[in-house]
């Protein structure tokens, strides 16, 4: 089984709720680019993986270098070199965990970079923007999916109940 190479965009507080199901799938899943424009938070979620790979049976060895970018401009490109010059991507899939009114364009660009998408919700501002994601991702045939999480939530799971026994 291939593990997928992923590239975080968004260091902010979710990214650590994210990283932690990584940590947890990582026989499937790793992370190996960070993404963010405030570099400090890039460091933060990159030292945590390292923290974390260090404490896996093989040192971390199978995780390789987390990179830092400050643009996904800038990671897109150098996804695009490393591909060229050693024939494999660094990194072949998002997570993207942005402010809303800019999902729509990024999903779209990174789809278009040849790459699988992980957005957290929510998909965009605005029913035509998510169906523009959609007819993206059957043109390029890439996996996308929205993080959406919360109904597996205790309470959330508890109120469904309540209103079910209506």
């Amino acid at each position: 089984n291939k593990r997928v190479k992923i590239a975080f965009v968004g260091c902010g507080a979710v990214a650590i709720h994210h990283l932690n199901a990584v940590h947890a799938n990582n026989d499937l899943i790793y992370i190996t680019a960070v993404i963010d424009p405030v570099l400090d938070n890039c460091r933060k979620i990159q030292q945590m993986c390292i923290d974390f790979n260090s404490k896996s049976i093989d040192g971390g060895k199978k995780n390789g270098v987390v990179r830092i970018f400050s643009s996904l401009n800038e990671a897109i490109l150098e996804n695009e070199k490393h591909m060229q010059s050693s024939g494999e991507k660094m990194f072949e899939a998002v997570d993207l965990m942005l402010p809303h009114h800019i999902h729509h364009q990024l999903t779209i660009d990174c789809m278009r970079a040849d790459l699988h998408v992980l957005l957290e919700k929510p998909m965009a501002p605005t029913l035509h923007e998510c169906e523009s994601i959609m007819t993206e991702s059957r043109r390029t045939s890439k996996i996308f999916m929205v993080a959406e999480n919360s109904q597996y939530w205790p309470e959330v799971v508890r109120a469904k109940q309540l209103i079910d026994q209506e």
